[in-house]
Order: structure tokens, then sequence, then C-alpha cells
């Protein structure tokens, strides 16, 4: 029997208490989450079924920061927002996502939401928040002709069929005889997916075409035309905005669209409507796209429509060969902020020159017909001063930066007359600060660039910006060099720069070209900008 020493003994007792100990310090973080299933519908452009994501967790330990990550098929796990969980909000922490993170997302591949509550490094759970994409179709026309011969003594069946995946709402039917198409009649179809058209039609004098138009649960819409034929009608004109949204002095759309004529297009004029009444504008340029018997395809175009703030709507008046005229009015909308393109703005020149450069565009007042200025404007004339919002000026080169106002002090006296011997001397100044957008986060401006290259801005405000960083610094500055930072802008890839006026207004800058001039000739350093000021 081989002895056992009392060492030995001792040494294993230490060895299961040491054990038992590291058992019962072994930590498992765990918890649980309670939120919905989410449905992004593209039809609503929205999420259901609440229009927020949103929910609770409960962990076994203090929760300190909250990782939100969109996971899609074939595609990296992208951070949509970081939550910094306050001290003393214990191991329950409802959230919830900022709906500006969706902004520019695609939901096509989508799987759904990875979120990671942490506590530390070693303490962290991993959640998962399913969402599906849904995209329904909008309703689907069947059977319903192309071409009608209506009926001059009595009503005409317009038949067809209907379809919708997610129920039809209501049936619209609309005619051409005023000249812009107008509604004649309804027909409340109340979710039915399948529906039967037998519609009786009663021809106006004058009518080239109806149109059926259909809406879902989702008012998604889609339409049928049905042109006339065998009939004299009237020109039908169509535009190809159905309004016209224009940012004063610089934004503003093209008047376009189509005509068609019974007889050949002889004259097609424009005319401006305002709440006092409309003025000629002119002729309009039109062009024969296509022909048949009794039928003339045309399309037009006007570049030069003069918007402004009066200005109700563009109506646009045809007449053909055999005399038949008709008229078309469409709706212009002026938008809240004004948009200028290609605005050259200089730093300060060369005011020891010989001769001296004096730089004309060296200020941004966001005078509709008159943005920027020079130095001679401001020198010795105090009319200026509360209306400049940045300026341009460089001391290093090849560089430029644009300064907020109330930080100029030092450089005022560089913006010199022709080589005067005082330079800026301000009565009052601005302070309006900056901050360069940049593309790696939502929270530095991703969003903004998708939504500004995307066009068809309706609003610059506090909105349009939501999930950015607010402006906070006094410069942003050219670098061809240094890597784009919230105050170093670069025209190929920092190219916005938001900025914010005291009375609260935004601006958005956007920097398309720069020429830059080295040592000792940097005053002539200039940058091209569209930049867009809400008013």
């Amino acid at each position: 029997m081989r002895a056992i020493h009392k060492n030995s003994i001792l040494f294993a007792a230490f060895l299961l208490i040491l054990a038992a100990c590291k058992k019962k310090d072994q930590f498992m973080a765990d918890g649980t989450l309670e939120t919905a299933e989410y449905i992004y519908n593209e039809a609503i452009k929205g999420f259901q079924p609440e229009a927020t994501v949103e929910g609770t967790v409960a962990a076994n330990f203090n929760i300190r920061t909250v990782y939100y990550y969109l996971q899609r098929n074939n595609t990296t796990d992208s951070l949509l927002q970081t939550d910094f969980v306050e001290d003393g909000s214990g191991n329950n922490y409802t959230f919830s996502l900022d709906p500006a993170v969706w902004n520019g997302v695609k939901f096509e591949n989508v799987k759904g939401l990875k979120v990671l509550f942490v506590r530390d490094n070693t303490t962290s759970i991993e959640k998962f928040i399913s969402v599906t994409y849904f995209n329904p179709a909008a309703p689907q026309f069947s059977e319903l002709p192309e071409t009608v011969t209506p009926s001059l003594t009595g009503p005409t069946a317009i038949t067809g069929k209907l379809s919708s995946e997610t129920g039809i709402q209501k049936l619209y039917f609309s005619d051409n005889s005023t000249g812009n198409m107008e509604l004649i009649d309804s027909i409340a179809v109340n979710g039915a997916k399948d529906y039967t058209i037998n519609y009786p039609y009663t021809y106006k004098e004058g009518a080239g075409q109806m149109r059926v138009h259909a809406t879902d649960i989702y008012g998604l819409v889609s339409e049928k035309l049905i042109q006339f034929v065998g009939i004299p009608f009237r020109p039908v004109l169509t535009f190809s905005n159905p309004v016209l949204k224009a940012a004063l002095p610089h934004g503003t759309p093209i008047v376009s669209g189509t005509v068609k004529t019974f007889g050949e297009l002889v004259a097609l004029k424009a005319y401006v409507v305002k709440t006092s009444g409309e003025t000629l504008v002119g002729d309009v340029s039109y062009a024969l796209t296509g022909s048949a018997p009794n039928e003339y395809n045309y399309t037009f175009s006007l570049a030069d429509f003069p918007f402004a703030d009066d200005v109700t709507e563009c109506r646009i008046e045809a007449m053909d060969a055999n005399n038949s005229n008709s008229s078309a009015n469409n709706p212009v909308q002026i938008l809240p902020y004004y948009h200028w393109k290609n605005v050259t703005m200089m730093a300060q020149g060369l005011p020891n020159a010989d001769p001296p450069l004096t730089s004309s565009s060296s200020f941004f007042i966001g005078e509709v017909n008159r943005p920027v200025i020079g130095s001679c404007d401001v020198n010795g004339n105090t009319t200026y001063d509360d209306k400049i919002d940045f300026v341009a000026y460089t001391t290093t080169a090849p560089a430029i930066t644009f300064y907020n106002p109330n930080n100029t002090g030092s450089i005022r006296g560089n913006y010199r007359c022709n080589g005067g011997a005082t330079g800026w001397t301000p009565a009052t100044v601005r302070d309006v600060r900056m901050r360069v957008m940049l593309q790696t986060s939502v929270s530095n401006g991703s969003n903004i660039y998708t939504k500004y290259n995307a066009g068809g801005i309706e609003s610059l405000g506090n909105d349009f910006f939501s999930g950015v960083s607010a402006p906070s610094a006094n410069t942003a500055k050219y670098d061809n060099v240094s890597t784009p930072a919230s105050n170093v802008f670069h025209p190929d890839n920092a190219y916005l720069v938001w900025m914010k006026t005291p009375e609260g207004k935004n601006i958005l800058v956007h920097v398309k070209d720069t020429d830059m001039y080295t040592s000792p000739n940097q005053g002539r350093s200039s940058v091209v900008l569209d930049i867009l000021k809400e008013r």
C-alpha cells in the first residue's frame, strides 16, 4: 500500500479550494432583448410595425456603450450608431436609432441589425434585430386600350382590369378637355386586390386623351393614358416635371415636356403666371419626334424661364395648323434656400505688389444677385459688415482658407483697396461656425453627401443635417497634402462645408475647383464654389 504524505494531502486541498474560488469568480455575460421584427417598406420609405427601430435590453452587467451594425448579404457590416450610456443607467437600457442613420442606406439585401451591448473589453453581449425588405409593386393595369374613338353622342365604355398585391384603394378618371388633365370621376375600391374596370366615359369637346390612375393602400400610383383617335383633338401638353422646384437665383429647372397635336404644331408660347396676372415670356423651341395620320408628336424646352419669388406657374400655350389651341400650367415652387452656382472667391490679393492686385471677391454676403464683394467694397464702408458670412484668405502657399468673420482680427488689414494704407476695419462682425463634411460616417456627414449628390433638395433646415455634429470651427482650409478633417477640405474627397450663422441659418458650400499660387503670389489663389444658403 502506497503511503500518502501529509504535505501532499494539504497541497491537494489547496488546489481544490483554489478551483472552487475560480469557479465562483467566473462571470457569464447575458441579457434579454425585447424588440419587434421590423419590415422596411419601400412604398412608404419607412419601417413597420413601428416607424422607429427601438427596444429594451435587460443585462446582468452595467451597460456603458452600445454599437449598432447594419448587416446585409455580400456586404461588410456598417456601423450606424454608437450610444454612450450615462453612468447609473444600470443593467436595463431602452434604445432607439436616430432616423437620420438610415439616409442613403440600400435595403435590398438587408438581414438586420447586430447590436453589441458592452461594459468593457471583456464583458459584452451580442443581439440581433430582424429587418426584412419589402418592395411592393404598384397597381397593374391590363386589357385597358391604348387608343379609343369616343362616341360623340353617348357614353363610351372604358374597360380593362386592375390588380394589386397590397390592395387597390381608389381609381381616378381624368381628361384634358380644358388643356390640363383634370379629374372627372373617381371610384372607391376599398382594398380589393383585383378589380374589373367598366367606366362609362362621356366625351367632352376638345379632349384628346384620358388618364386612368389607381392608388394602393400605401399610396403607390399607376396610371394609363388612353389616346383618342378618329376625332379632332386639342393639342395635348405633358410636362416633364409635375412641379417646377426652383432655388433662386441659379438652382432653376428647365421647363420641358411633350406636345401631341391633330394638325402640325405652328406655335408654342410660354407665359409667366403671378398672383397679379400673367405675362408673355416668348416662343418656346420644339422639335418633331414622330408623326402619323392626324397625329404629330413633339418635345419642347425652355431654359431661361424667369423664376422669381412671386411666380406661381408657367403656362404653355400650343396651336396647331387647324387653329385648335390649348394650354397647360406647370406649378412653380420657390424653395426655401438660395443657390448660387460657380461662384469664384479669391483670397486677399497682392496689396503690396507693383501694381497692387485688389481682390473683388473675398467676402461672401449672400445677396441674391451679388453673392460676393471685394476689398474696395468694404474699405471705409460699414454697410456690408453685418452681412459677411465668411471670407477667403491665405497666409501660406499653396492654400486658401475660409474664415469666420469673428476670427479675422489679425488679417483684416490685408484686405486693402488698390494698395491703400489701411485694410478692412469692420464696425461689427458675424460669428459663423464651420465644419467640413467627411464621408467616413453619419456623424461626420456621409449622409449629407448622399443627399446633396442625389439632388432634389427640398429644404436646407436643421432636419437636412440631422445626425451630423454641429459646426464649431472658426476656419475651413484647403490642404492638398493633409488628410481631410473637420476643418480641412479638398475638391476631390471632402468638398462640402457646413456653416451656421448666428441667426441659426444653414449654409452649404460645395468646393468645386481650386487655383492655387505659390509664394509670394498666394494672394491670387481662388476657389470655385456652389453655395446654398437657407432663406
